[in-house]
């Protein structure tokens, strides 16, 4: 990745090994450290349903209610591990997440842990914590993660299904491609733009675009739903599903979803 890999980014990875590796799709674990831990947590309150487990270290994203709601909904386990000596990404971030993920699903707080050392920097906290010598409560993080395994399918979506595509009689369908999740502040004050131009038709041409809202905390509203791209504004803070429809000239119609996440800051 040339930029911080956002949730889809992440999906996008683990289904091109899916797809091309013998693997164990039950026990498929993200972790990261400083960005990379801050792009797991990103990507567990999106994605998280299709992850056994997740270890973020030191990681870079703050803490919101939102995202700390939609992790929490995920079953997922989750071990943290931060330092209160790391400069870079305070300690206190990790607090607050294992407090209110533990709050909103408290039955699975016992499958939820979080490390915080008092003697390492920011760097160092990586080389201890990916060490597999170094044990907490008995386990190394890679041992502590093979304690548990998922389903084994994969949701490309939080809480929606996309529809297969429709075709018609000796036309191949359109791809769509709604673009990739975002994660916005709302201190930005900024409104997100839906965008999906990318979209192609290898046999004809896009004949028409139709964006609209699949989940989230409010109704927002779409400038301009019957176009490629367009403004979306009435945003609070959560997590957004939107989908396009994409139509060929010959009536085939392609779906694709993406997550747009307002965050507390």
């Amino acid at each position: 990745f040339k930029v911080r890999p956002t949730a889809a980014d992440i999906q996008s990875a683990i289904d091109y090994m899916k797809a091309r590796y013998r693997i164990d799709a039950s026990r498929i674990y993200v972790t990261g450290l400083s960005m990379g831990g801050g792009s797991t947590w990103d990507y567990s309150g999106v994605y998280g349903q299709n992850a056994a487990a997740i270890v973020p270290v030191c990681g870079g994203t703050a803490p919101t209610d939102a995202l700390c709601k939609n992790i929490a909904s995920k079953n997922l386990p989750v071990w943290g591990l931060y330092s209160t000596a790391d400069a870079v990404v305070p300690a206190s971030w990790g607090t607050t997440f294992f407090t209110l993920i533990d709050k909103y699903n408290p039955t699975y707080a016992p499958k939820t842990k979080l490390t915080i050392w008092n003697d390492v920097d920011h760097n160092h906290t990586w080389g201890r914590a990916f060490n597999p010598t170094t044990r907490v409560d008995g386990y190394n993080i890679y041992e502590w993660m093979l304690l548990y395994t998922r389903g084994g399918t994969t949701s490309t979506t939080p809480t929606t299904t996309t529809p297969a595509p429709t075709t018609t009689t000796g036309n191949i369908a359109p791809i769509a491609k709604a673009g990739n999740d975002q994660s916005v502040p709302k201190s930005w004050n900024w409104f997100p733009n839906l965008n999906a131009n990318l979209s192609t038709d290898s046999d004809g041409y896009i004949a028409k675009f139709a964006w609209r809202q699949v989940s989230g905390p409010n109704t927002v509203t779409l400038a301009t739903p019957n176009t490629g791209n367009t403004k979306v504004t009435g945003f609070i803070v959560g997590t957004y599903v939107f989908r396009v429809a994409v139509t060929d000239n010959k009536g085939a119609v392609s779906y694709d979803d993406v997550a747009i996440t307002v965050t507390n800051n």
